[in-house]
């Protein structure tokens, strides 16, 4: 969640490429419900899912981001939500600037693309008696 588009880091331990994600996009906050701990109490409607779907990603191509959907087959995989979820696919694929790819081949299309600079990590100062190694 740095960013919307792919980024480089570097680490002690070599380079990653982070996807970005973001929790409007993925289906687990629009249609997990959890009776018990109270977190998942709204089970969303597919109509609007798909609207708010629609608009992240008409946003992310005026801004050439990276529309990274997280669907689990559990969820999304309801009769009702399946066909919002094809709606959406079938308007990205009419839009005709959406590209469908891996990951990995985002990643490595990032890894290659010498314009992102590879980002510093730092890792966090944690208390040990917090965090004991």
């Amino acid at each position: 969640m740095g960013d919307d588009r792919p980024y480089r880091l570097a680490t002690d331990a070599g380079p990653i490429v982070e996807l970005p994600v973001h929790w409007s996009l993925d289906d687990w906050e629009q249609y997990a419900y959890l009776p018990e701990p109270h977190i998942g109490s709204v089970i969303e409607s597919p109509v609007k899912v798909a609207e708010m779907w629609r608009a992240e990603l008409d946003g992310m191509r005026h801004y050439r981001c990276l529309f990274n959907l997280c669907v689990h087959p559990f969820l999304s995989g309801r009769p009702g939500r399946i066909l919002a979820l094809r709606g959406l696919i079938e308007y990205a694929l009419q839009c005709g600037d959406v590209q469908f790819a891996r990951c990995r081949d985002v990643a490595d299309a990032a890894c290659a693309d010498p314009a992102i600079e590879p980002r510093t990590v730092t890792p966090p100062c944690v208390d040990p008696a917090v965090y004991p190694a």
